[in-house]
């Protein structure tokens, strides 16, 4: 339970919390697609949504199990291009590609992917430019998928390890799961 919501997992409730404390605009469960439910659609500076899927994994190659599983529920459910962000079990003080923090990765979709194989992948590189919080890709575009701001602009600057794993740790104290009272008996 995270702000009178109950969350189908004590995970998917801590990245609601993680997503409160970097400011960004969320919704659980926005819709269902054929097979799948999107755990969270988050929001960027131009109210465009991003799915992401949270599944207790650690590495890349474990959402490899879901992956074709999210690509036939887009094509099924008419999707046009876009962006997942896959989120695990914590998010990666130094990156595997990188070096700087990450939080997940982020997976690209087209319709036109008729031979499915699998959806192109980068890691999400966390991003805190004037104290706004986002990501980009590792590999690839660097725009900002949160603030719309990009490296060709001199916007992109990796938070430190310290500073994303103090509010992933707020996050998890924020969602502890507390033991319910125990009444006191009267004599």
């Amino acid at each position: 339970m995270y702000k009178g919501r109950q969350y189908r997992s004590r995970l998917e409730a801590r990245w609601a919390s993680f997503f409160d404390l970097v400011g960004w605009r969320f919704e659980y469960e926005p819709y269902d697609l054929p097979g799948w439910i999107p755990d969270f659609a988050i929001y960027n500076h131009e109210d465009q949504e991003m799915l992401v899927e949270v599944k207790p994994y650690s590495t890349i190659e474990e959402f490899s199990k879901t992956e074709s599983q999210i690509h036939n529920a887009l094509r099924e459910g008419d999707k046009e291009e876009c962006e997942i962000l896959l989120l695990g079990v914590s998010i990666k003080e130094e990156g595997y590609s990188i070096g700087f923090p990450s939080l997940g990765w982020l997976m690209y979709y087209t319709p036109e992917d008729v031979e499915f194989t699998s959806m192109p992948c980068s890691e999400a590189v966390f991003n805190c430019y004037n104290g706004e919080w986002g990501f980009y890709s590792g590999e690839g575009s660097w725009d900002d998928r949160i603030t719309g701001k990009y490296d060709g602009n001199r916007y992109v600057h990796p938070p430190t390890s310290n500073e994303v794993l103090k509010l992933w740790n707020e996050a998890a104290n924020i969602t502890q799961w507390k033991s319910p009272r125990k009444r006191r008996r009267r004599y």
